[in-house]
């Protein structure tokens, strides 16, 4: 009953975490999706106090390189959550591989102690 007990505590805890990454992930979203709006905003006024445009070809390829450059931070935020979600699993996996290991000694325990006690 202990080793269920712990593993239904383990799975809740795991799920919490699994929240908590993605309230992180989404709150890292928005942060940037305003980071790259300022920056573009920043990199189109400077365009114009210069007197170029920002739909020249060096303007757009300026542009497009925020845009990708925060594409790539995205992306590797995704992959971290992602790779901290499947420890997770690995974990609750690997503690039920445990439990159930604990409980097959126990059992394993209990025969041979009741074939000892009652001779065979």
């Amino acid at each position: 009953q202990q080793q269920s007990l712990d593993m239904a505590q383990a799975a809740h805890d795991a799920e919490l975490q699994r929240q908590q990454l993605a309230f992180t992930e989404q709150n890292a979203e928005e942060t940037r999706q305003r980071a790259l709006k300022r920056a573009v905003a920043s990199q189109r006024a400077k365009f114009g106090s210069s007197g170029t445009g920002s739909t020249g070809g060096s303007g757009e390829a300026v542009l497009l390189g925020l845009f990708e450059e925060s594409d790539e931070e995205r992306q590797q935020r995704e992959r971290l959550s992602q790779l901290k979600s499947s420890a997770l699993d690995a974990d609750l996996a690997h503690q039920s591989s445990i439990n159930v290991l604990q409980s097959s000694q126990l059992k394993q325990k209990q025969q041979l102690d009741r074939a000892i006690k009652f001779g065979g």
